[in-house]
């Protein structure tokens, strides 16, 4: 695939040398989550911007272990979804149904690939790029669960009232305001990333 900065990117053979914040900015910054069926374009950016904004804060108010200093952890929560820049934002209940279809090779015979091991391994290039923690720490998951039921709470707030989002376990936190414009979008989260990485 061909990216914002020009660089050519291959999804099935992600390589460090690849990976462009200019681009994953920019492409967090256009997309957005739920499908674009949210009331409002809520982007993948804005997500992963509060999510590091949280995650220090959660990991200390519930005793959370980590095993890294904060800015490392700061910089795994902001870039938690990052191959998304490179791939679809796919909702979860997708995410363990969906299947790459790599064309034949010489033997004659395609492969399977599941979507969520082709994410993985953009998302481990992504963390390998910039030393970031591998796993993704537990606290980074726990933010996002929590991000996932106040971004619901805010969208469908009637739906939410009446349960309708029943396999939601965390409580939501409360307002979010969101932003729109694209190139405020790329700045910030460009900023955040380079904020906490010169600080390491």
């Amino acid at each position: 695939m061909m990216t914002r900065s020009g660089r050519k990117f291959y999804p099935f053979d992600p390589k460090a040398k690849d990976i462009s914040l200019f681009d994953i900015a920019s492409g967090l910054a256009s997309m957005t989550r739920y499908n674009g069926q949210a009331p409002v374009p809520y982007t993948v950016a804005q997500h992963a911007m509060l999510a590091a904004t949280l995650v220090e804060r959660i990991a200390d108010d519930r005793g959370l272990e980590v095993d890294c200093d904060r800015e490392k952890l700061l910089l795994a929560a902001l870039h938690h979804d990052s191959a998304e820049a490179y791939l679809p934002d796919v909702i979860r209940p997708y995410k363990s149904t969906l299947n790459f279809y790599l064309e034949e090779g010489d033997d004659g015979f395609g492969q399977y690939f599941p979507f969520k091991v082709i994410e993985e391994r953009i998302q481990k290039e992504i963390f390998r790029k910039w030393d970031l923690p591998w796993p993704i720490p537990e606290a980074v998951k726990v933010v996002d669960d929590v991000m996932l039921a106040t971004e619901l709470a805010l969208f469908w707030p009637r739906q939410w009232k009446e349960g309708v989002f029943d396999t939601v376990t965390e409580e939501p936190l409360g307002v979010i305001q969101v932003l729109c414009d694209f190139d405020e979008l790329r700045r910030s989260f460009s900023d955040m990333h380079l904020r906490h990485h010169r600080a390491q």
